[in-house]
């Protein structure tokens, strides 16, 4: 009995590490915040996955997309890159502006 409660901690991280493991091993990355594409990239700051989307010719200026929310305030936004990099340098996102319309 003694021995199982000392065996069973580190059998469980070991466990849970591993299911991390095989998680990031099948691309789903749980604790990953990685923009999803040009316009996420530019809000969050991330110059270099927005320079790597702009490589593989991703959609610049016509291009408007949906922003997860969390990633400029707690509502979803639709912008375009531009958009969402002038929204990402401003403190306090949760105001409505006019380039939340829907596209």
């Amino acid at each position: 009995m003694r021995a199982a409660i000392l065996i069973a901690p580190p059998v469980a991280a070991f466990a849970l590490v591993a299911g991390f493991e095989v998680a990031e091993a099948f691309g789903f990355q749980p604790l990953s915040a990685q923009p999803a594409n040009v316009s996420e990239a530019a809000a969050m700051g991330a110059a270099a996955a927005a320079l790597r989307f702009i490589a593989d010719k991703a959609r610049i200026r016509t291009c408007r997309v949906r922003l997860a929310p969390g990633v400029l305030g707690t509502l979803p936004r639709t912008v375009d890159a531009i958009d969402a990099a002038i929204l990402g340098r401003r403190p306090g996102n949760d105001y409505p502006v006019a380039s939340t319309r829907r596209a």
